[in-house]
């Protein structure tokens, strides 16, 4: 079975949040199914731990309902994530992060 790791989810969650607004999250939540909408809420999803891709899916798809959006989010929500990590924890795999001498 594939599977997401809770870094993905926990980041969808905080690119959502700074792109969208509270109000967004919130209403992602409500999209989702109730068991899945209490485990994201409660704060359960550890960033090193392994969850069905199923998960990741419907938060995906969730979002997508939230906003009325169309294919074009996911293009979004990728490239703001990528930018994301690049300026955090993977900033080492970065090009623009590195020196050329």
């Amino acid at each position: 079975m594939a599977r997401a790791k809770g870094q993905n989810i926990r980041g969808f969650l905080e690119v959502l949040r700074g792109r969208f607004g509270e109000s967004v999250v919130q209403s992602t939540l409500a999209e989702l199914r109730p068991d899945l909408a209490e485990i994201i809420a409660s704060g359960q999803i550890l960033p090193s731990s392994w969850y069905p891709i199923d998960w990741w899916s419907d938060l995906h798809a969730a979002a997508r309902r939230a906003l009325g959006a169309g294919p074009e989010f996911a293009r979004e929500m990728g490239r703001l994530k990528v930018k994301k990590d690049l300026s955090g924890i993977y900033r080492v795999f970065s090009w623009s992060s590195r020196r050329l001498s």
